[in-house]
């Protein structure tokens, strides 16, 4: 007995056939058993294809030759049939023509596959995938089959919708001239949804119509995007289309301006910007420029407060703190530029502040001691004049004793780059005192005694004192004796008497 095909799958149908009999008659009956149960066929073979691994197929063969006793024979084979592979799809598949490949998705991956279409138009011996880009648009019925290492073969089939989308329709170039607004808008047509992108492919738009934004700072600019196309519902993109913007000439651009840092004692300067070139084209194109200025950024219109080439000196007091104006380009046939700022701060600084001063010492007691300025940058002078020469630089000064009664010296400090006005420092030695006279008079009561009318010390800064050096509190500059001190005989001594006494 034995098997056709030789190689026995799972699930494939298989034929077994009895053949060299000899010495059974010239019709001999064949009896087919599968694990010992017997079948209804007697013919010269057997077909099934419920054969599973162990099963036993055995043939009983019956002699009809005539003998004294039956005669029979048996063949039997134990087989175990090989795996059948499984090959799933997706059941239905909408294909761009773009996209390279359709892979099916088989349970055993050793082994072989191909994919055909029931239509023929395409059939690929052992190729791992299906490739849309050969067929039309339009609905195709496909199937693959897969043939695993035993030779076991196994087919699945689905369709595929296969859909083509080639590039938008696109101006590739646009040429205009630097300033002059408007710029051409953008405009590609086709069969999907249009998107738009800047140079790196990045998304600025969609739709058939695209505003670029253009900003060109030289005499030419070239500026490069992208459309394609996308057909929904399936997805299905189309290659990129360049669109290249150049931009010739000069924009009417921005004037050049400086920022300004006074100080508050300084006058307010004029203010100034530099315009910029325009384009070099034909005069009636190029027109004339002028300098616009603004108080404010939101009034930058037609309102300007100057206008002119010339600088501009703001109407201002010298208030500290930080300001601005607003100055445009104007061309007569480009328009306006976009408002530059012009910054001006005026920054005040205090004077420092001096320990130790003012100094005053008696003359032969002089120890000066150091003048501190509390600031930054400090710096001396002799002079209450910033302009004349620095006497010394530094926080710390220790004054000279002065030739005269008093000298001044004079510190500022520089801040921010602004320097305070300045600020004296007085020291000053008083002369010793000198011994005070004493004027005074006497007069006689009728007892005939005298004493001391008034007594005026000529000094500054007196003192009395008693007999016993006792330090009398609150005096004026005259004292009257509390009694008499004598008695006088005749008070036509009484000049003499007091001149001898006082």
């Amino acid at each position: 007995m034995r098997a056709a095909p030789g190689s026995i799958c799972e699930k494939t149908l298989t034929t077994f056939i009895s053949d060299s009999i000899y010495g059974a008659g010239l019709q001999p009956r064949l009896e087919w058993l599968i694990n010992g149960k017997t079948l209804s066929t007697q013919a010269a073979y057997l077909s099934t294809d419920t054969l599973s691994a162990g099963t036993e197929v055995m043939v009983v063969v019956h002699s009809n030759a005539q003998c004294l006793f039956p005669k029979t024979d048996t063949a039997w084979l134990v087989v175990n049939p090989k795996p059948q592979p499984e090959v799933t799809v997706t059941p239905h598949l909408q294909r761009c023509s773009t996209h390279p490949d359709y892979r099916a998705r088989p349970a055993q991956y050793r082994g072989s596959y191909e994919f055909y279409t029931t239509q023929g138009i395409e059939k690929e011996a052992s190729a791992a995938y299906f490739n849309p880009n050969l067929l039309a648009d339009g609905n195709y019925p496909i199937g693959v089959e897969w043939t695993n290492r035993f030779g076991c073969k196994a087919k699945a089939s689905t369709s595929i919708e296969v859909h083509s989308i080639g590039p938008p329709i696109a101006k590739e170039s646009y040429h205009s001239i630097i300033g002059y607004l408007p710029y051409d808008e953008l405009t590609a047509s086709g069969i999907g949804s249009l998107k738009w992108y800047d140079s790196n492919k990045n998304p600025i738009g969609e739709g058939a119509i695209y505003k670029p934004t253009l900003d060109c700072n030289s005499s030419e600019c070239r500026f490069t995007f992208y459309v394609n196309q996308i057909l929904e519902p399936w997805g299905c993109v189309s290659p990129y289309v360049p669109v290249v913007y150049t931009l010739t000439g000069c924009p009417v651009g921005t004037p050049t301006v400086t920022d300004y840092k006074i100080c508050d004692y300084n006058p307010i300067p004029s203010l100034h910007a530099d315009t910029a070139k325009v384009w070099t084209g034909s005069s009636s194109i190029r027109g004339t420029s002028t300098l616009h200025w603004y108080n404010y950024y939101t009034d930058a219109t037609e309102n300007y407060i100057h206008s002119g080439l010339s600088n501009f000196q703001p109407p201002f007091n010298n208030t500290v703190g930080e300001y601005a104006w607003w100055v445009r380009q104007y061309n007569t046939t480009l328009g306006h530029s976009s408002p530059v700022k012009v910054k001006l701060t005026i920054i005040n600084t205090p004077p420092p502040t001096i320990e130790n001063s003012p100094q005053s010492y008696c003359q032969g007691q002089e120890t000066p001691s150091e003048f501190v300025a509390n600031g930054e940058n400090i710096e001396w002078y002799l002079e209450p004049d910033t302009s004349s020469a620095v006497f010394k630089s530094g926080n710390n000064l220790l004054p000279e004793i002065p030739s005269d009664w008093q000298d001044y010296y004079y510190a500022s400090q520089t801040k921010n780059g602004c320097k305070s006005p300045p600020v004296p420092a007085n020291i000053s030695i008083m002369p010793k005192a000198q011994t005070p006279t004493l004027q005074g008079g006497e007069s006689c009561d009728q007892a005939e005694r005298y004493f001391m009318v008034a007594l005026f010390p000529l000094g500054t800064s007196v003192q009395w004192f008693d007999h016993n050096g006792i330090l009398l509190k609150n005096r004026r500059k005259r004292i009257h004796p509390a009694a008499p001190v004598a008695v006088c005989r005749q008070c036509e001594h009484l000049q003499s008497y007091h001149n001898q006494r006082l």
